[in-house]
C-alpha cells in the first residue's frame, strides 16, 4: 500500500495514517464498522465513517492492491480453487486402495486424491476415511460454470379459455369501478329540499283568461 497523502482526501497526517489503518483492519474481516472502530474512529459514527471511506477511490484501490498481494503470497487464484473442487468432484475411490482391497498408507496416496479426504479415524476395526461431498463439489462447479438455471414452474389446470374469460371480467370490473368513482357529483338539489313556491316577483307563467272571454 504505497499510497501517499497527496493521493487521498486526508485532512492531516493523522487522518492519512488512520485511513491506512482502516484498510488494514478492514482486510481482516471485511466488516467496515468494526474496522473503523479499530482504526480509531468514533464508535457512534463508525458505520458512517466506514461508508464514506469505502466510497473513496484511493481506499478501494488500497483494498484491491492488498488483496492481490495476499493472494500472490498464498498462491491463491480462481484456477487453484477450481482445481481443488475438481479433485473432490471427480475422485475415484478405488485409487485409495491397493490391489487386495486394503486402504493404502496415507503416504502412498497421491496428493490429488488426498485432497478429497475430509477426515481419517482409526479404531479397533481399522482405519476409516471420510471424503468431502462429491455432490456439493459438482454443484459448486456447475454454479461457477452457470450450468444450472433455476426455474419456477407454475401449473394451472384451468382451461385457457376460462382463464381469459375471468381476466376479461376482472378488467371490465376495474374499468366500471374507475368510471363510477371518477364521475362528478350531481349538483341537483334533492327533491325534498327543492322549493315548490315561485318567487313573488316572477310573472305567472299561466295567465288567467280575461273576464268575459269564453272558457
Amino acid at each position: 500500500m504505497g499510497l501517499k497523502r497527496k493521493d487521498c482526501k486526508a485532512k492531516s497526517d493523522q487522518d492519512f495514517l488512520r485511513q491506512r489503518l482502516f484498510v488494514q483492519e478492514y482486510l481482516k474481516d471485511f466488516n467496515g464498522r468494526q474496522a473503523a472502530i479499530r482504526a480509531g474512529y468514533s464508535k457512534s459514527n463508525a458505520a458512517r465513517h466506514a461508508c464514506r471511506l469505502l466510497g473513496f477511490p484511493h481506499i478501494a484501490r488500497m483494498v484491491e492492491e492488498a488483496q492481490a498481494a495476499a493472494f500472490a503470497r498464498c498462491q491463491l487464484s480462481v484456477d487453484r480453487v477450481i482445481q481443488e473442487m475438481m479433485r473432490i468432484a471427480f475422485i475415484d475411490p478405488a485409487e485409495l486402495f491397493d490391489d487386495n482391497g486394503e486402504l493404502k498408507p496415507i503416504s502412498q496416496i497421491p496428493r490429488e486424491y488426498r485432497a478429497a479426504i475430509s477426515s481419517i479415524s482409526r479404531n479397533s476395526d481399522g482405519t476409516r476415511i471420510t471424503l468431502w461431498s462429491k455432490v456439493e463439489a459438482l454443484r459448486d462447479l456447475g454454479k461457477h460454470l452457470r450450468m444450472f438455471v433455476e426455474q419456477i414452474e407454475h401449473k394451472d389446470t384451468t382451461p385457457i379459455a376460462e382463464q381469459l374469460a375471468k381476466a376479461r371480467e376482472r378488467v371490465k370490473a376495474g374499468l366500471e369501478f374507475l368510471a363510477a368513482t371518477s364521475q362528478p357529483e350531481d349538483p341537483t338539489v334533492p327533491d325534498d329540499e327543492a322549493s315548490t313556491d315561485q318567487p313573488e316577483d316572477q310573472p305567472d307563467q299561466h295567465p288567467h283568461p280575461e273576464a268575459g272571454s269564453p272558457e
